[in-house]
């Protein structure tokens, strides 16, 4: 059977062939039929003993083994002819002949049929062959985890001269049974695999767990640990986290996220201990610390029992200090040296982290291996997702073949969670588009929230990022307050009111939160190791301020989709307008506006006639009043009986326009000359002077234009004075917020050099 080289993509995807079975399979009475079409490319070849090599199955058996396949809604198609007079004929294992269909086809699946025919006997003027076959049936995207079928089929020939071609022709009908019993063992197999979980759950929220630090659940595999020293395995393990489940639940998490548990280095590296499980050695096996795949299973299983989800950490950058795989495949690795430049996108993607092997993605081998290895735990564990470590030091390409490849395995519900710690949200939202993340951390709405809560800094700024990120979807943008490399909330807001308010925003605001273990009971760290101490001891109380504010996400409302209106910028905090089709809420955040200036916004009272508070907003002081020192009041919004709110996600969609006369003085200027307001999101050229709001000329002593922005937005900017010579000036201060509503229809601005006042 020859084939065209390209063909043409499936339009929706098989689920993944299950764990490889190696044994010959049975005949099946029954037909099983992929879900829908699906394309498999089919190599069949006979294995000559002569000097004539390999060459293509007779037609009249390519004809049954696809009519075989199409019986059971599986779309043969081909490589390109020449197949076998090219580098495939010089490969003669079936591993490097699956190795190579992988590489040079997008069918989803693959298909190879190897046979052999050899003369046996003359008989009574019969002449007896013995055809002997090996099919191997595999997902393009896992060439290692195959099902493969052998099988021994008699032939009689009636003349001597008739040949291996005609042996194979008279086993063309056993031969083709034999292949649609792979399929159907496949195919059964795949719909007897209980089904991944379809939905994320309302009002998700991701808990992140260092597991050797989490709990210790299983003390006999505690050998080399040593609590007293904070570079030293600790004890925590799987069942830790298991013996934990409830406490979570309770807690109100919906997805857990584990740090990473394959094989480790067991050794610390300049003083730095790997307990933390980014040093990976071997991807494809648990770390005996933790305990074993069972149990990760296990763990997997029970929190799908519990209606949560699990996420588990993958670290595809690099490879443990001296790690095995380093020393035995060196040519899998760039061997660039340290980063020194940090603003060099080559050197980031293509240098080593720290000192950690840098593994060459673009090399298919390396490929292969990565995602061999990530599919193994799809199959074996059933996760919700992955986090995928360091993505900026990986090329963009990489996570977009990577991304697609998992998400046709294992669907669309699977979560891509990417790292890339970036500020600039113009940098985050071409990761999430261009690398095929499902979401990205929200680094750059960390950077404002723990600059206003912990800092000090104008509110403004706050809500300046969300009008910045509105163009990315709110379900795509996992939020944080601190993470695992970042000192802990508690510490950098140094606790108390403001480390509540901090809480309170993340847990009511757009997109998924994401909690550090320990900080429902205040656990504090500035640096590392102290922002991964222990938690083996602390209990999860359900009154604390996490459990509390997640509660508060149980409102469709309150979930990570829907839009967010700014109401309200105080000197502390904000009021914020969260809505949906079904439900609406305000959220008020440390704020120190008076009740009075409260009002329900116009949109909606214009759009729902009848809109009201869902109970008073005056009996809103706190979650709970006794003993609670942070502000965070919501109220819930309830329409006229049988309506909704889309009319007002309508009116949020398409925002009116307030124009502005703006008048910027104490600049010098020359003919020629312009200026412009560059700031964050699109509106404002998301940070680059060549595509400001603007622009703004120089006229009897002062740069004057007109600007129209949303009268609902807040904005974080810049002046930006681009000279006629194509030099470009920023002015020599810190930035500048707009907040649309609360400006006069004229806005005076003053320059603050250089070259001004």
């Amino acid at each position: 059977m020859v084939l065209t080289r390209r063909p043409p993509r499936c339009t929706a995807a098989l689920p993944l062939i299950a764990a490889a079975l190696s044994a010959c399979v049975s005949v099946r009475s029954t037909v099983v039929k992929a879900p829908r079409p699906t394309s498999v490319c089919v190599v069949a070849l006979l294995d000559r003993e002569d000097s004539r090599g390999v060459e293509p199955v007779p037609a009249r058996v390519a004809e049954r083994v696809g009519a075989a396949l199409t019986e059971r809604n599986l779309q043969p198609s081909a490589l390109a002819a020449g197949l076998w007079e090219g580098e495939f004929a010089s490969r003669r294992t079936t591993a490097h002949r699956v190795a190579w269909m992988a590489s040079h086809t997008d069918a989803e699946l693959l298909l190879l049929l190897e046979t052999k025919a050899v003369f046996y006997s003359a008989l009574n003027g019969r002449y007896r062959w013995t055809v002997d076959g090996k099919a191997t049936l595999v997902r393009r995207a896992s060439p290692a985890d195959a099902t493969t079928g052998s099988f021994e089929l008699p032939a009689f020939l009636d003349f001597e001269h008739e040949r291996e071609a005609r042996a194979l022709e008279a086993g063309a009908a056993p031969i083709a049974e034999k292949i649609g019993s792979l399929a159907d063992s496949v195919l059964g197999t795949l719909a007897e695999k209980p089904a991944q979980e379809s939905a994320r759950p309302s009002g998700d929220s991701i808990y992140f767990v260092l597991v050797d630090r989490f709990a210790n659940g299983d003390p006999s595999n505690d050998a080399d640990a040593d609590p007293s020293d904070p570079e030293a395995f600790h004890g925590g393990d799987l069942q830790g986290v298991l013996d934990r489940l409830e406490d979570l639940q309770r807690l109100g998490v919906k997805t857990v996220w584990l740090s990473p548990g394959f094989r480790m280095r067991p050794q610390k590296f300049f003083g730095h201990g790997a307990y933390h499980g980014y040093w990976t050695e071997d991807l494809a096996r648990v770390e005996p610390r933790f305990g074993d795949e069972a149990l990760l299973r296990k763990v997997s299983d029970e929190l799908h029992r519990r209606g949560m989800r699990l996420v588990l950490d993958l670290v595809l950058n690099h490879v443990a200090p001296d790690a095995p795989l380093a020393r035995e495949r060196p040519d899998w690795f760039h061997h660039n040296g340290p980063i020194r430049d940090w603003n060099d996108r080559a050197q980031l993607e293509n240098n080593d982290v720290k000192g950690l092997p840098d593994l060459a993605q673009e090399r298919e081998e390396v490929y292969r291996h990565l995602l061999v290895a990530s599919l193994h735990w799809i199959d074996r564990v059933r996760p919700d997702g992955f986090r995928l470590d360091a993505v900026k030091h990986v090329p963009l390409a990489f996570w977009a073949r990577f991304n697609a490849d998992l998400r046709a395995h294992a669907g669309p519900a699977f979560m891509l969670l990417g790292e890339d710690l970036d500020g600039n949200p113009a940098h985050v939202a071409r990761t999430l588009r261009e690398g095929g993340f499902t979401a990205v951390f929200d680094f750059p709405l960390y950077y404002a929230a723990t600059d206003v809560f912990c800092r000090g800094a104008n509110p403004a700024r706050l809500a300046a990022m969300l009008v910045a990120e509105e163009d990315l979807p709110p379900e795509s943008l996992v939020t944080l307050l601190d993470n695992h490399d970042l000192p802990r909330i508690a510490s950098l807001c140094a606790a108390g009111r403001r480390t509540h308010a901090a809480l309170a925003f993340l847990l009511t605001a757009r997109g998924i939160p994401s909690i550090l273990y320990g900080t429902e009971t205040g656990q504090v760290g500035e640096k590392e190791p102290d922002i991964r101490r222990d938690a083996f001891l602390a209990r999860v109380p359900e009154t604390s301020e996490v459990a509390r504010h997640l509660r508060l996400r149980r409102p469709a409302a309150l979930c990570e989709s829907g839009l967010t209106r700014i109401l309200h910028v105080g000197t502390r905090g904000l009021v914020l307008l969260r809505v949906d089709e079904r439900s609406a809420a305000i959220v008020r955040i440390d704020d120190d506006a008076p009740n009075s200036a409260l009002a329900l916004p116009s949109d909606l009272a214009d759009a729902v006639p009848g809109v009201r508070l869902a109970q008073d907003w005056s009996a809103l002081e706190c979650s709970t009043r006794a003993g609670c020192d942070s502000r965070v009041d919501v109220a819930p919004l309830a329409p006229p009986a049988g309506r909704d709110f889309r009319a007002v996600l309508a009116s949020l969609k398409n925002p009116a326009h307030k124009a502005l006369a703006v008048a910027v003085t104490g600049a010098p200027s020359s003919e020629g000359d312009a200026m412009v307001l560059a700031g964050a999101g699109r509106l404002l050229g998301e940070w680059d002077p060549a595509r400001g709001l603007g622009p703004l000329v120089a006229s009897e002593g002062a740069f004057t234009g007109t600007v129209s922005l949303p009268e609902d937005g807040v904005y974080e900017f810049k002046l930006v004075m681009r000279r006629a010579d194509g030099t470009v000036r920023w002015e020599d201060r810190d930035n500048r917020y707009l907040v649309v509503s609360a400006a006069g229809p004229r806005l005076a601005l003053r320059w603050n050099g250089p070259d001004g006042a």
